[in-house]
């Protein structure tokens, strides 16, 4: 890690030129102190006043290397834009699309937008979420596409919450395009929300007036950027300061100041230039963390000088300890975490820019694990206990690194671990986390005694560095991608990022962003399968499905948008929009004249959080005039295992009978179910998974279909067997006594329109030949 500490050097060497500075100073004061008491109280007020310049010094350099990151990830945007731009020229037009959506994701843009001036056609790629317009016209109007007529280079600008960067595509001296290309800001404000000063400093980016530009995402920090720029309360000396600083920013200077802002703490203010644009980044900084340090140990120092020159070397040798502890200190700020007492995600990223410039970073992967539920533990155990936890996850993570081969690993933030390991192969990768998640949830030697005993889950979500040349920003946004593409975790596996996973999930957040107009058009179609009687040979209810009809993709299966809306929390609009259509048909079927039958609909686990939940779904019955005995709830068997939520689904199911709503559950026996979920709730139903009926062969099987059965009977509990597909199985269960048949052996899923000619078609005589 020789670049590591080269690149870390920068930041220690200035202090370390202060403390060699402050030596000499203490050498000159022992010998002034002899001729004259006076002399020496005179330099330690002089030190006092040094300490604060010391402190505007370390802000100014931090502020100087947070200038240094933004402008390289700016920068850096815009090669990407103009390479990109370049290449679309030589592109025949048939391929433009193509090129543009391949080049969107392989350099990590949101949107790209072509404009050729030639035949006036704008190709875009992604979606900018209406931000930046996609009319030609509209966009050669635009104010950053303007300044890229004059600017070779390429330019960017603010607008909406993206970062735009833009090209102006030529032939010659002629303009023949415009090239956009854009990011949500988050990346920049992530930047600028470096928790380096214990989160108490706060950075913006403002142009050469004073105009806030963009700040950290943080609310505090955003309010307070706000108050000091464009509502300020200064007197004259201040406001003398902010002028100077314009002035400066016009004449392109940097600086640093101390201010006292009218019911504020004390701050220090550094400003230096992006070299973009007429940019700056300003850093605002309390002063108390540097004279709370500095400020004891220079008072009590001129005490001592005051009291007895006989011990001033007793001091000295304070003073020098005392220094250390302050520089220690200051380094520590910058560059470790304070819940783990290892490095910090600053000191992360170093060590990997160490490594590119070492030019072994396309050996390494860069691995996010980040820890499922817990908040449980902290809301169970409380902040410090959680503390202690995440301080042991870190140990475990550095004791399976192999440091010799140059590995490391922080926690970034929260309950977030970040991990560069060299490996090269996804299955290799693997065996290593699953052997740090092994050896965190054996609670070994490295766990404290009094340590929760939780078995950890963990989503994985790791890139694998291409070149020497990938971003730090960008590898370390794709681990994230990878890992909540995992929503829960539970199998243990690594996403590793890719392609083809980036337009998943580009495709999962447009079904998603969809969804309520899906809704509002009525693009969700509610099938019904019929569930069949084997005693009474007629149908005895359904089970209410849904489909969505998309406009573009055609029918989809619910497998590829219940998981993204259940993990997006509109699963309980989905549920509610199904009964209400169900109930919308039943009224329908009753109005003619027909004898209706029970219809089952699913319910998702998330409804259980919200105490009044069913208070909608009678609202619905009761709009349509449903007898609620004829709406049965479908609840997983999941639902049920669920420990931490276990109690509010005994209420829940208690309320749904209190309601006169019927209760089913839904996949019986696909898990690791219990007999004891039929005794603890109050079920009326219980539909038996299809796997039961794979293999009735299997005499071990027929067994334990009889016994379920038979228990079911004995506490009064209806039967369904599911996924019901031949006559054999349909033998076989007349022979158990199961009440209910359900599946393609009478029906596949229905519209509803189908099978209500299916109803007035059946015959049981048909099927039972």
């Amino acid at each position: 890690m020789d670049n590591y500490q080269k690149i870390r050097q920068q930041y220690s060497s200035s202090i370390e030129k202060m403390q060699k500075k402050r030596k000499n100073q203490l050498i000159w004061l022992i010998t002034l102190s002899l001729i004259l008491i006076i002399f020496s109280g005179v330099n330690i007020i002089s030190m006092r006043r040094q300490a604060a310049d010391n402190a505007l010094g370390y802000v100014d350099r931090y502020t100087a290397q947070l200038t240094r990151l933004a402008a390289r990830h700016i920068r850096e945007k815009l090669t990407l834009v103009n390479n990109i731009s370049d290449s679309v020229l030589r592109i025949s037009k048939e391929d433009t699309q193509e090129f543009l959506d391949r080049k969107r994701g392989v350099c990590g843009l949101d949107f790209i937008i072509y404009c050729d001036l030639e035949n006036g056609k704008v190709y875009a790629s992604g979606s900018s979420q209406g931000h930046v317009s996609e009319d030609g016209q509209e966009i050669g109007n635009l104010t950053v596409v303007k300044r890229s007529l004059t600017n070779e280079s390429g330019t960017v600008a603010f607008q909406d919450g993206y970062v735009i960067y833009a090209a102006a595509l030529r032939e010659g001296a002629k303009t023949v395009g415009y090239f956009l290309g854009g990011n949500e800001q988050a990346a920049m404000q992530n930047i600028l929300t470096d928790e380096i000063f214990e989160g108490q400093s706060y950075s913006c980016i403002i142009d050469h007036e004073g105009n806030i530009i963009l700040s950290s995402e943080d609310k505090g920090a955003r309010e307070k950027a706000y108050a000091l720029f464009e509502n300020p309360d200064y007197g004259i000396p201040i406001e003398n300061d902010m002028k100077q600083m314009k002035k400066n920013l016009r004449a392109g200077r940097g600086g640093v100041f101390s201010i006292s802002v009218k019911g504020q703490r004390d701050v220090y203010l550094s400003y230096d230039l992006l070299g973009i644009n007429d940019w700056a980044m300003v850093s605002i900084v309390p002063s108390n963390l540097f004279s709370s340090i500095s400020e004891g140990y220079v008072v009590r120092a001129l005490a001592y000088e005051l009291a007895l020159l006989a011990i001033l070397g007793c001091f000295s040798a304070a003073f020098f300890k005392s220094y250390d502890a302050m520089t220690n200190f200051l380094e520590r700020l910058a560059f470790s975490d304070d819940v783990t007492d290892g490095g910090n995600k600053l000191d992360f990223q170093m060590k990997y820019e160490a490594l590119c410039q070492a030019g072994k970073a396309g050996q390494y992967v860069v691995v996010l694990l980040d820890v499922v539920d817990f908040k449980h533990i902290n809301e169970k155990h409380g902040e410090q206990k959680g503390s202690e936890m995440l301080k042991y996850f870190y140990r475990v993570i550095i004791s399976c690194l192999n440091k010799e081969n140059g590995e490391f690993a922080v926690r970034s933030e929260m309950d977030h671990f970040f991990l560069c390991l060299q490996e090269q192969e996804p299955a290799a990768l693997q065996v290593r986390l699953n052997e740090i998640i092994e050896d965190i949830n054996a609670y070994g030697p490295l766990a404290d005694p009094g340590l929760p005993r939780y078995r950890m889950i963990f989503r994985q979500g790791a890139s694998f560095i291409e070149n020497n040349d990938t971003d730090f920003t960008a590898v370390q946004d794709q681990a994230r991608l990878a890992a909540k593409s995992s929503p829960k975790g539970e199998d243990g596996t690594c996403v590793c990022y890719s392609r083809e996973l980036a337009k998943r999930l580009q495709d999962e957040r447009e079904l998603n962003d969809q969804f309520e107009e899906a809704i509002g058009s009525q693009d969700f179609k509610v099938y019904f399968q019929p569930k069949v009687s084997l005693r009474t040979k007629k149908v005895e209810g359904a089970e209410a499905l849904v489909r969505w009809q998309h406009p573009e993709r055609g029918l989809l299966s619910p497998a590829v948008f219940i998981p993204l809306l259940e993990a997006g929390d509109k699963i309980r609009t989905l549920d509610r929009y199904v009964c209400e259509r169900t109930c919308e048909w039943m009224r329908t079927w009753i109005d003619r004249g027909n004898p209706c039958f029970p219809v089952s609909v699913n319910l998702s686990r998330v409804h259980f959080t919200e105490t009044h939940f069913l208070e909608r779904f009678v609202e619905i019955t009761d709009r349509y005039q449903i007898p609620r005995e004829l709406i049965e709830f479908e609840l997983t068997e999941s639902i049920f295992l669920d420990d931490a939520h276990l109690q509010k689904v005994r209420e829940g199911v208690k309320q749904i009978h209190e309601y006169g709503f019927r209760c089913s559950i839904d996949d019986f026996g696909v898990g690791y179910s219990s007999l004891s979920l039929m005794r603890e709730f109050d079920t009326d139903v219980l539909k038996l998974d299809r796997s039961f009926f794979l293999d009735l062969k299997d005499q071990k099987a027929r067994s334990i279909i009889s016994c379920v059965m038979n228990l079911a009977k004995a506490l009064n509990i209806k039967t369904v067997a599911e996924g019901i597909e031949t006559g054999d199985q349909i033998a076989y269960l007349k022979t158990t006594g199961c009440n209910i048949v359900q599946g393609y052996f009478f029906s596949k899923p229905l519209p509803a329109d189908e099978f209500e000619r299916w109803i007035e078609a059946f015959d049981y005589d048909r099927y039972d030949g």
